[in-house]
């Protein structure tokens, strides 16, 4: 049976709602003998059957698919992001939506967790029937620093000619959105236009998601080979080329998948660095004799103290996306700049007059934690958005605590009131907090209370149920517990106490979830 929804003509289909790890990890459900052993509720909700839809706490990586029937009663796909299990979770998607081609796929950045999958996108390339016409290149629409990203980690899918061995490879049409504007004060351009996929408006929207710790333009490659004159190798050439975007000292947030994990805080090692530069200078001194090396030695204590100093505070950028002026997609962030924001605020219809009286929004504490201060994922004086102009707004929510570059769920409701959309969809999770919680949490800021039904919900029967029951409601005032504790420790107490009277929609997406989008 088809899951078209009926009497629409545009919708959205979550193809995953966790983050790069996905849900369940693999070292959670082999823990114990007995699935109900399994200490991550996450996790064992996953694979007890006894949990009433324990289905939505597996997660693949967050990414979606955007529908639009023509005029003709064609059906337009467009693919938000492909990371690791994006080919696992299109096999049930595609066949319950009757889902045959894919007109174009739109990637947010470059991490593993948005394009690990690029290459399961050569069956799209493939007659649709034996013998029948090929069909063109797939567009791929991205910003410059992911294409980067792809070239070095995918070569063969921008260069045919990296390309080994007989398999298929991927015919696709890399089309790159202009957006190069800095945070640099004075910089006038207004950076990229809304473009149109496969018939769909779509405003790209820059945002942080996280930071490198050793700036990307400083970043030391000791793989390229080292040539003189016109001599450098192409291979060389093409990853000197790029060294400038992707590297592996950026924030990565595929290491988040445990939730106790702590934010990264130090800088990436660059001790390969600088062993490198004391051991040539040691060889030249045996060498030589000499009890030193001229600019060598300066070099090597030079480079120590420079990588002793602070990390640096380089955002990664990462884009989100306005879809047809009223969905909101920001699935990885931690930082919406005032410039993204004014965009958007434009784009959904604000005017000057509520931009000039934008309430500021304090960023600390209110003096009676003596918690840190912490910044909200916004600067303090960017206005609301006009109410409901956002039909639904799918945002980024790693945790309770906070992280370097997701948000955290208070983080979440944050943005979800400056927003002010009629609904507000969660993804990104990471375990070990079940979906159950997180839609419980979402009833309390409702305003609907803490004592309804979800579906953790144990399906037994007499004692067992009992038993279910009582640690279900000891496990939902835990959850609320953590979140308080959350909020006091990242200063964002005030927080927590408006979203508790604002009574906004805030609820967990999960994987094959659809969103009409009329």
């Amino acid at each position: 049976m088809s899951a078209i929804p009926p009497d629409t003509d545009q919708y959205f289909i979550f193809h995953g709602t966790g983050t790069s790890s996905a849900i369940p990890l693999l070292p959670c459900i082999t823990s114990a003998d007995d699935v109900r052993d399994i200490q991550c509720g996450a996790c064992r909700a996953c694979v007890d059957g006894t949990v009433r839809d324990g289905w939505k706490n597996v997660r693949g990586n967050t990414g979606g698919v955007w529908r639009k029937r023509g005029e003709d009663g064609v059906w337009k796909n467009i693919v938000i992001d492909v990371g690791k299990t994006f080919r696992q979770n299109a096999l049930r998607i595609f066949m319950e939506h009757r889902i045959r081609t894919v007109d174009a796929v739109i990637l947010t950045h470059g991490h593993a967790d948005a394009i690990a999958g690029l290459d399961d996108l050569r069956a799209f390339n493939q007659p649709s029937t034996p013998g029948g016409p090929k069909p063109p290149p797939l567009p791929i629409h991205l910003s410059q620093q992911t294409l980067n990203a792809i070239s070095e980690q995918y070569p063969y899918l921008v260069d045919k000619n990296r390309a080994t061995g007989g398999g298929d490879v991927p015919t696709l049409d890399w089309r790159v959105w202009g957006d190069e504007w800095c945070e640099d004060e004075g910089d006038d351009d207004e950076g990229q236009e809304e473009i149109v996929v496969a018939g769909v408006r779509v405003l790209p929207l820059k945002v942080h998601h996280g930071k490198y710790f050793t700036p990307p333009e400083k970043a030391q490659r000791l793989d390229v080979p080292v040539t003189q004159g016109n001599n450098t190798p192409v291979s060389a050439k093409s990853r000197e080329s790029f060294a400038t975007t992707t590297s592996t000292t950026a924030a990565n947030p595929n290491t988040e998948s445990r939730a106790d994990l702590d934010p990264i805080t130090a800088p990436v090692s660059t001790t390969s660095t600088t062993s490198a530069l004391e051991g040539i200078v040691g060889k030249l001194t045996g060498l030589t004799g000499l009890s030193g090396v001229t600019g060598l030695e300066d070099l090597v204590k030079s480079t120590k103290k420079k990588n002793e100093g602070k990390p640096g505070e380089t955002p990664f950028w990462c884009y989100g996306f306005l879809f047809e002026g009223k969905v909101l997609y920001l699935s990885d962030t931690s930082f919406v700049p005032t410039r993204t924001w004014d965009r958007l605020y434009r784009a959904v219809g604000g005017d000057d007059q509520g931009r000039r009286g934008a309430q500021k929004v304090g960023n600390g504490s209110d003096g009676t934690t003596g918690a840190q201060p912490r910044l909200l994922p916004f600067s303090h004086d960017v206005p609301d958005l006009p109410e409901g102009k956002i039909q639904t707004f799918i945002l980024d929510c790693l945790r309770i605590q906070d992280h370097s570059s997701h948000l955290s769920y208070v983080q979440a409701l944050a943005l979800a009131m400056k927003a002010k959309a009629r609904e507000t969809l969660l993804v990104g999770f990471t375990h070990p907090d079940p979906h159950a919680l997180w839609e419980d949490i979402g009833r309390v800021v409702q305003g609907q209370g803490e004592d309804l039904e979800t579906d953790m919900t144990s399906t037994g029967e007499g004692e067992e149920r009992e038993q279910d029951e009582r640690e279900l409601r000891a496990a939902k005032r835990e959850f609320r517990r953590k979140i308080e504790k959350s909020a006091k420790d990242q200063g964002l107490e005030h927080v927590w106490r408006e979203a508790l009277e604002w009574k906004g929609f805030v609820q967990p997406a999960f994987d094959r979830q659809v969103v009409r989008c009329d």
